[in-house]
């Protein structure tokens, strides 16, 4: 017995939604598959940034943040006319030995070589800012 015109076009109708489905599901296990690894590699991380850095072999690889200290604008504007040493190249900026303690420095401009002795001439908000002796 021969089908009817209308039976084909039901039958590859239904085909082509069953072929639709089997791609939807697909496309749905395989988004499945990679949220449950980004989670998993997600939990992973957080649970190695715990407990790497209590390693012994690892204990040296992650730095320790560092501490806060009281540093406010008063102590830097009492640094003005103090002398030091600088530490690093000041190109323009650099670091420099000034009363005990290494800070951070920037001149006005000049370059000014490792061991050589700068005086604080202006405090600029956070920046000291020297000049060489």
């Amino acid at each position: 017995m021969a089908k009817t015109k209308m039976q084909k076009y039901q039958s590859r109708a239904l085909e082509a939604v069953r072929q639709r489905r089997d791609t939807v599901r697909s496309v749905v296990s395989t988004a499945e598959i990679i949220l449950g690894a980004g989670v998993g590699v997600a939990l992973l991380g957080v649970a190695l940034r715990r407990v790497l850095p209590a390693t012994p072999v690892l204990r040296d690889v992650f730095l320790a943040p560092p501490a806060a200290g009281p540093l406010d604008d008063a102590m830097l504007d009492d640094m003005i006319g103090a002398e030091g040493t600088t530490t690093t190249r000041l190109a323009p900026a650099g670091k420099a030995r000034i009363g005990g303690a290494v800070r951070d420095v920037t001149t006005e401009g000049e370059l000014i070589e490792p061991g050589l002795p700068v005086r604080v001439v202006a405090v600029r908000g956070r920046r000291v800012v020297v000049r060489m002796v």
